[in-house]
């Protein structure tokens, strides 16, 4: 039976990187962006992984002066840059002890914290604009893993705006 996806594709750099574990990986983590993204905007009408969006939304509603809403899009903003921050440092924490799976830190902390925000939305824990800030949060820790991994060949998803 043939593998659909490689686990080289959270272990692989540099040259050992091929244009097919590339593929899986941009294939893999944009479907998991997507749902996550759709799970989240059908939950509480919010973007988790369209960071475009947000920022764009952010500055609409700072240009109309609607400050509430233009600090929620600002706070989706920023769970997303911290949650690659600290992406970031679990990379450079396993690369220091020349860890193989340095990049698979961020995405099994990703996995808990989508599992937990999962379980927190059905048991009617969380305010709708908490499951999004959450899911933010996990999907900056798996655009940095994956822009790290690829050399920034892959990202599953972005900011820009």
């Amino acid at each position: 039976m043939v593998c659909l996806v490689e686990a080289k594709v959270l272990i692989s750099e540099g040259d050992k990187r091929t244009f097919r574990i590339d593929g899986q990986l941009a294939v893999l983590f944009a479907a998991i962006a997507g749902a996550l993204n759709a799970a989240g905007f059908q939950a509480a009408g919010f973007f988790s992984a369209n960071m475009t969006g947000n920022t764009s939304s952010f500055s609409d509603h700072m240009a109309l002066g609607d400050w509430p809403m233009a600090g929620l899009f600002a706070l989706f903003i920023l769970a997303f840059i911290l949650g690659a921050m600290v992406s970031g440092l679990l990379i450079q924490w396993g690369g220091a002890r020349q860890s193989r799976a340095k990049y698979a830190y961020g995405i099994v902390l990703e996995g808990l914290v989508v599992l937990t925000l999962g379980g927190a939305d059905l048991l009617q824990l969380l305010p709708m604009h908490g499951l999004i800030l959450g899911l933010s949060f996990a999907m900056g820790i798996q655009n940095a893993a994956t822009t790290r991994i690829s050399n920034a060949r892959v990202r599953t998803t972005h900011v820009s705006g």
